[in-house]
């Protein structure tokens, strides 16, 4: 198991191939928000946000307000493609991590 294992794959999200929510959708990507004030880290069900920001939204670079006990911080979206893989945060700026 691990990274000796020739069967898994940890799929990144790219900016060329997955820029919109709605080609995440279709990739199969699990998007999550962290909160860079209050360290708080949750799901987001991408058809919710779909709904919101439409199958062309973009949610590179993007932030949300934080609403975990009135902190208000900006939460940063993390996608991963696999269950049990590393989420990566979609940012094209990787030096701001």
């Amino acid at each position: 198991m691990g990274s000796r294992n020739p069967d898994y794959c940890d799929t990144v999200p790219n900016w060329h191939e997955h820029k919109t929510l709605g080609q995440l959708k279709k990739a199969g990507f699990q998007i999550r928000s962290w909160c860079k004030k209050c360290g708080h880290d949750q799901v987001e069900d991408i058809d919710r946000l779909i709904e919101l920001r439409g199958t062309e939204g973009v949610p590179w670079d993007c932030y949300r307000r934080c609403e975990f006990r009135g902190c208000g911080g900006r939460a940063v979206f993390k996608a991963r493609a696999t269950i049990g893989g590393s989420f990566h945060r979609l940012s094209r700026n990787w030096s701001g991590l």
